[in-house]
């Protein structure tokens, strides 16, 4: 699983990849060979497809396949669950399915404010972890105009 910001927080209106690598490690070809999600509904449903054909592969060839989706931008914090199972339908042969377990946040903030401060996110702590930010409130350029609230703030 991974998510856009690649910070492990499953966050509303953010867009999450599930890629799975596929490696023929047996000594026959693999002729149909699909991979399909199952698990919550309410994440499923944001998936444009919860199946793939795959196709041929050979022994000792790979390849990869990511299932896209956005989670919900209205998202209530809660735990999913996602199912991975990859098939050969030919030699009805299957691997043991991949449970992949993750908690759902909401963004606590409206995408169009950007002036609104996220809700803090509880159990996730980086100590030590700091913020530089800077702002540029004119440019020598004078056809760029201005910037609002980005001079240095009084403390």
């Amino acid at each position: 699983m991974l998510d856009e910001n690649s910070n492990l927080v499953f966050e509303g209106g953010e867009r999450i990849r599930v890629r799975i690598d596929l490696m023929n490690g047996g000594e026959r070809d693999l002729q149909s060979v699909t991979a399909a999600l199952t698990g919550t509904a309410s994440l499923l449903t944001r998936f444009p497809t919860t199946m793939m054909a795959i196709g041929r592969l050979r022994p000792g060839q790979s390849r990869s396949i990511e299932f896209l989706a956005t989670v919900p931008q209205s998202a209530q914090q809660q735990k999913v669950e996602i199912h991975v199972a990859v098939s050969d339908l030919e030699t009805r042969t299957q691997p043991p399915t991949q449970t992949l377990t993750l908690l759902i946040q909401p963004t606590g903030i409206n995408a169009d404010d950007v002036d609104q401060i996220p809700a803090v996110v509880t159990g996730f702590q980086q100590p030590n972890t700091f913020l530089i930010s800077i702002g540029i409130g004119s440019y020598r350029n004078r056809q760029i105009s201005s910037r609002k609230f980005a001079s240095r703030m009084p403390r």
